[in-house]
């Protein structure tokens, strides 16, 4: 039986949320103990590997442009410029393809005279490594369109599936490969069989659940135009976007050694737990967004609404981290990677202000308004590049993480501002609504685990999971009584009675 929208996207949420915790949890057990198998410099190369291959592998804006034009011509009822506006989106896919590896192949050439800080040895691996990865990311780039298909035709329960079972995946490929003695090399090895397997899933799906008809030889040159136009500034974001994470270990490995490199990539790699968890919501709701524009409602309703509910659920993470980060990092990896906290800190406090308006991002995309999207894009990228070498060559690993900052809030601003003036949302209804009523408990929340916490000095890890309790206590408590509202309070008591009525 098809599910409707509304249980695709909870079905979603809630696998979403599954996954994350799956993959957080397991990431929590195995990355230290992955550390420790091949050590702190192989980890940086791993690291480092991947985000040179990234800074070349994604969407280039097409995956958003499948999602804004499908919806739209779905919603509209014109199921043959979806398979149209597809078969160009395929073509140049292909060419692209190509380019990027005749790239990677110019790149690799080129490790040797970039890091010049690395050892030969550490040369020589990071080599290896990045042939493997590059294989793998030229022969999954075509498959990349599948994730827009699935999710523009609401098969959010399919789409979030594939991701838990690609997460679950990994993790227990790479645990048996290094308890079976092997190192770097397998783990990436395994990592990429685990991606093409799923790439192949998700293609069976789209061919049994969709209606999509691929035709390469299709040709319009109105329609490749609105494409171009479109994409071309999705790209731009998604460049600038890379110009963070991607480029950050390479600018930190002109002035530091891969051990640096290994910190910084234990902070992206708690940065991204975060931002999974405030992401698992996000382009849920963009068929529903086409479909409110489309008949002439307002926006703004949905997005206090899912903002609320974004708002608590980064909330309760930053308190967390903010409350137990250092300790935990410190019980986890050693005191070796107390920086990792102060980076990680400064990496996700940006988002706690930025992704609960994600209806309105999303609502941008649909306008087509993506334009503006990319100049604040453009200019986070500028500063964050200019400030990352200044920075970095004074302070090293923590000015690099003050630069990243400094860059997402000078983005945040700016964004909030392009939803004021170009989609007329009221921004400042949304600000009231949604973090003026729920910012009480947050705050709250630190003040009182402050104060609890002068009577927690329990060691170890059984001392971090009794402060773990008692500050999601002392959270949950303090958003019941200062922040939530009735709807949200009915939710979360339809949760906990469908979590008891299972378990009884």
């Amino acid at each position: 039986m098809a599910l409707s929208t509304n249980q695709q996207i909870k079905i979603g949420a809630i696998l979403s949320y599954t996954g994350i915790a799956i993959y957080v949890l397991t990431g929590l057990l195995y990355t230290p103990w992955m550390i420790n198998v091949i050590g702190k410099e192989d980890y940086g190369l791993y690291t480092l590997a991947h985000s040179i291959t990234a800074f070349f592998i994604f969407d280039f804006g097409f995956s958003a442009a499948i999602q804004r034009f499908t919806a739209k011509f779905l919603a509209e009822g014109k199921i043959d410029k979806v398979n149209n506006y597809l078969s160009i989106v395929y073509r140049l896919y292909i060419f692209i393809d190509i380019l990027i590896f005749f790239v990677l192949v110019i790149m690799f050439f080129c490790i040797p005279s970039i890091y010049t800080a690395f050892t030969a040895e550490q040369i020589e691996r990071l080599e290896y490594v990045f042939i493997i990865v590059g294989i793998f990311s030229v022969i999954s780039f075509p498959f990349i369109p599948l994730n827009g298909i699935l999710s523009a035709h609401e098969k959010f329960v399919q789409l979030k599936g594939c991701d838990l079972f690609s997460k679950t995946l990994t993790v227990l490929l790479c645990v048996g490969c290094l308890y079976f003695g092997g190192g770097l090399y397998e783990i990436v090895i395994s990592t990429a069989l685990v991606g093409i397997l799923v790439m192949f899933i998700k293609y069976k799906i789209v061919r049994r659940e969709t209606n999509i008809t691929i035709d390469i030889g299709y040709y319009n040159k109105k329609q490749m135009k609105d494409l171009l136009s479109f994409s071309g500034w999705v790209t731009v974001v998604a460049l600038c976007q890379r110009f963070i994470f991607n480029v950050a270990p390479t600018i930190l490995g002109l002035f530091e050694g891969a051990g640096e490199i290994g910190v910084l990539g234990i902070a992206i790699c708690l940065e991204s737990y975060t931002f999974t968890f405030a992401f698992a919501l996000n382009g849920l709701f963009m068929p529903k967004v086409a479909r409110i524009l489309s008949s002439g409602g307002e926006v703004l309703p949905l997005m206090i609404r899912v903002g609320r509910i974004q708002i608590l659920i980064i909330g309760m993470l930053l308190v967390g981290f903010i409350s137990i980060g250092a300790d935990f990092i410190n019980l986890w990896l050693g005191p070796e990677y107390d920086k990792a906290f102060l980076c990680t800190l400064l990496f996700i406090i940006p988002a706690f202000f930025l992704q609960p308006a994600d209806i309105a991002d999303q609502t941008l995309v649909v306008s087509g308004l993506v334009k503006y999207r990319a100049m604040v894009f453009i200019i986070m990228a500028c500063v964050n590049v200019i400030l990352s070498i200044v920075l970095t060559c004074y302070w090293g690993i923590i000015g690099l993480a003050i630069s990243i900052f400094v860059a997402y809030m000078i983005r945040n601003v700016a964004l909030y501002y392009v939803y004021y003036v170009k989609l007329h949302i009221n921004i400042w209804q949304f600000f009231k609504e949604s973090y003026g009523k729920m910012i009480w408990g947050i705050m709250a929340a630190l003040c009182i685990y402050q104060i609890v916490s002068t009577m927690l000095d329990v060691p170890g890890w059984f001392g971090l999971g009794i402060k773990v309790v008692v500050v999601s206590f002392i959270y949950l408590a303090c958003m019941l009584l200062l922040a939530m509202n009735a709807d949200e309070k009915k939710m979360l008591k339809r949760a906990v009675n469908s979590i008891t009525i299972r378990r009884g």
